[in-house]
């Protein structure tokens, strides 16, 4: 998640710990994995009518200086309607290559303004949705790490389909090159973007900031302090009863989708949170072109150091 004091936080509710009693109660037994995950199958929970329609309501354009930011609400799937920003460019003439950024865990929208500023400044556009139960989609009660994990899965598809109606509505606009969309995410936002690159080919280039894969071996190893008190209680615990429920959502199994389109990461190599053999993990599935910039730091990568490189490389790959 991008904050302004410029750290990146993946913060996890403690209600996370009733995952893994619920991984157990549902009765998925330990033992070695599946021979081969179908990916082709786990597509079939990403398709969606595209001609359905996104009744796109505008809170109307305001004008910030050197760009303009506009409300967005757009309907996306199962009756959920998605609140977003979209930042436009003034210093160059359209139509502007766009960024769909995507805010990490216990985030909203609300985190694109400072990473907005950078793109905005070099001519490129940004569009910034809120994940499903955060921003403006918050839901008492709900939470996309809580007790139900199937609710949690459910959260993230719903949350990558609406990505791809995001797409669908910068197609619509006169102002954003269609064919120069790239994706930016952070942490779970990262994670999520691993799998949508995968699913939709419409985007040209992805950028996956403190993003890992393996939904197991994350969970097992990270070192937030309600996965470890898990792991003191259920000491048998295995990989592969998490992966049979998560692998729908896991991007270790999508991102080798994304070649030929070039894949950027940036990752830090004391990363306990999102753990570096999962950062790892990621990228080696991950086909070429594909770079990795590591830095020395853990889960809140120096942004400063970060957003040069990210802006070099987009402008040179979209």
């Amino acid at each position: 998640m991008l904050k302004a004091t410029v750290t990146i936080v993946w913060r996890i509710s403690p209600r996370l710990t009733s995952l893994f009693v619920v991984l157990l109660g549902l009765g998925v037994a330990p033992g070695p994995s599946s021979a081969a995950v179908d990916v082709q199958s786990f597509l079939t929970l990403y398709q969606y009518d595209r001609t359905q329609a996104l009744n796109v309501v505008s809170s109307g354009k305001s004008d910030r200086g050197y760009h303009t930011a506009e409300g967005i609400r757009y309907d996306s799937v199962n009756g959920e309607n998605v609140p977003a920003y979209l930042f436009l460019p003034k210093a160059t003439p359209g139509p502007h290559p766009c960024i769909l950024l995507l805010h990490g865990y216990g985030g909203s929208k609300d985190d694109s303004l400072l990473p907005a500023a950078a793109f905005l400044a070099t001519g490129i556009a940004v569009f910034a949705p809120d994940m499903q139960y955060h921003g403006d989609r918050a839901v008492a009660g709900k939470d996309i790490f809580s007790a139900d994990v199937l609710d949690n899965r459910a959260a993230m598809i719903q949350t990558i389909v609406d990505c791809r109606r995001a797409i669908d509505f910068l197609e619509t606009r006169p102002e954003i090159d269609a064919k120069r969309i790239a994706f930016v995410g952070v942490s779970l936002g990262g994670i999520l973007g691993g799998v949508l690159s995968g699913v939709d080919q419409r985007i040209k280039a992805v950028v996956l900031i403190v993003a890992g894969g393996d939904w197991g071996s994350l969970l097992l190893k990270s070192q937030i302090g309600a996965a470890k008190k898990i792991r003191e209680l259920h000491p048998g615990l295995k990989s592969e009863q998490i992966a049979e429920l998560m692998d729908p959502v896991d991007p270790i199994n999508f991102i080798g989708r994304v070649s030929p389109r070039p894949l950027l990461m940036q990752n830090g190599n004391q990363d306990n949170i999102v753990p570096v053999e999962c950062n790892n993990k990621l990228y080696d599935a991950a086909g070429q072109p594909k770079n990795i910039n590591w830095y020395d730091a853990g889960h809140a990568v120096p942004l400063l150091q970060v957003f040069p490189k990210v802006l070099t490389w987009i402008k040179q790959n979209l």
